[in-house]
């Protein structure tokens, strides 16, 4: 299995340890995405899915291949992957994104499967897929040790996870752009990048 990054060398955030129970975080993140899915939908699936068919292509996915997405919202890594031929299947925690990633596979004329899934514990066999891919995914997982290591699993032997992921927020400067403007209007507010991830704010 060859693993196939695009991030950043940051420190694990405080809350991405492994172990312990994670059945609360992942309800709660549950219904935030079942919430926000359809504006996510309008705005940041179609700006990412070029990068979505470049990682795809990179990892080497052809025709008639077995790739599974991990937490794949409404589909800007499945869909490049299916209009490379491959045989998908997308699994999300969230109903509301799969289902408009499904809307998206018809408008286009592909078949690509999803399910709803914990990618703590995805339901498949070991060495299942021929390529296992996360775009800005399983990055957010509370424990995020535990989905790579699903992903790995899932994985045949000499296939590839591949991952796209944001590194420290402090490095990445669009996230500081867009803090300075919120705290122009909101001088209050405190510098989420100095606020380790599941802290209060200061």
């Amino acid at each position: 299995m060859t693993p196939i990054w695009t991030h950043s060398n940051a420190p694990m955030p405080p809350t991405w340890k492994r172990g312990g129970s994670c059945a609360r975080p992942v309800a709660r993140s549950r219904q935030a995405w079942d919430r926000i899915a359809v504006g996510y939908d309008r705005t940041n699936t179609p700006t990412q899915m070029w990068l979505g068919g470049e990682g795809v292509r990179r990892a080497g996915l052809r025709e008639g291949m077995s790739f599974l997405d991990v937490a794949a919202g409404s589909g800007a890594l499945s869909i490049p992957a299916a209009r490379l031929g491959g045989r998908v299947f997308a699994t999300d925690q969230s109903a509301v994104m799969l289902e408009l990633l499904e809307a998206r596979a018809r408008s286009e004329g592909l078949s690509i499967e999803t399910g709803v899934m914990d990618g703590h514990a995805l339901e498949f066999a070991d060495a299942s897929f021929d390529i296992v891919g996360s775009q800005f995914g399983v990055m957010l997982f509370p424990d995020m040790p535990k989905g790579i290591d699903e992903m790995a699993r899932v994985a045949r032997p000499g296939g590839r996870v591949l991952v796209h992921a944001y590194g420290d927020p402090r490095q990445i400067d669009f996230i500081g752009f867009f803090v300075e403007a919120v705290r122009a209007v909101r001088t209050r507010l405190s510098n989420p990048v100095h606020v380790g991830i599941g802290s209060k704010p200061r």
